[in-house]
């Protein structure tokens, strides 16, 4: 997925509307700031996690599901993980709440833990999709030990609003 071009998004005043409902499946991009033994990902960007919102007025609540391997065949990662917030037209702020069947098989990194995330992701329209995108930081979900910051972008199709209607 990669960053978003600043200078092409939306007009964030325009987008500013409760008619925007984030509700659905979503792309979810996470990165992180490189650490000192960070493991490589087979499939680093690409269809390792997808997130399910669910919005209730300015509410939103949903989870991420993370099914990834690590590269060189060194096992995999799997972890379904709550979040909550709120969203405001503009601003999503994040925060994860719970993980839940937390499966880490790397052949030597069995105490590796996901982070537990807090985030403001930015919300605009671009080319036919929804984003948010914005920095994170947070905590180890065992531990509480602090993680290496980074990155989340999420992107979902904009929904067919005929189609979405018609199915009320």
């Amino acid at each position: 997925m990669g960053q978003v071009d600043v200078q092409n998004k939306s007009n964030l005043e325009e987008n500013k509307t409760s008619e925007i409902d984030l509700s659905g499946t979503w792309q979810i991009e996470v990165s992180q700031k490189p650490w000192s033994g960070m493991p490589v990902f087979e499939d680093d960007d690409n269809g390792i996690a997808t997130a399910r919102i669910i919005q209730k007025e300015n509410k939103i609540t949903g989870h991420v599901s993370c099914h990834a391997r690590f590269a060189e065949k060194q096992g995999s990662l799997h972890y379904e993980k709550e979040f909550d917030g709120k969203f405001d037209g503009q601003t999503f702020l994040y925060q994860d709440t719970k993980v839940k069947g937390y499966i880490n098989n790397h052949e030597s990194m069995k105490k590796m833990e996901t982070c537990l995330k807090t985030a403001e992701l930015d919300f605009f329209i671009k080319d036919g999709y929804y984003y948010m995108e914005g920095t994170w930081s947070g905590y180890g979900h065992i531990s509480g030990g602090p993680c290496s910051s980074g990155k989340i972008i999420m992107k979902k199709r904009i929904p067919d609003i005929k189609k979405k209607k018609n199915n009320k």
